[in-house]
């Protein structure tokens, strides 16, 4: 089960990479900084949301 999740959020994350990537290039490759606190974000606000339904699903299973 825990597989299957991290590979969900890894596949939906890979999938939106490549706009967020785009969206970056086109209007803001231009200031470094600006791009280097939208990629931590990114990245942090995956792990987060992964972490995030881990512990949901993590819950559920030790509730049964």
């Amino acid at each position: 089960m825990r597989t299957l999740l991290v590979f969900v959020v890894l596949l939906s994350y890979l999938m939106l990479d490549s706009q967020i990537t785009g969206f970056i290039h086109t209007y803001i490759t231009s200031n470094r900084f600006i791009t280097g606190v939208i990629y931590s974000l990114g990245g942090g606000g995956v792990v987060w949301i992964a972490l995030l339904i881990l512990g949901k699903v993590m819950s559920l299973i030790n509730r049964e």
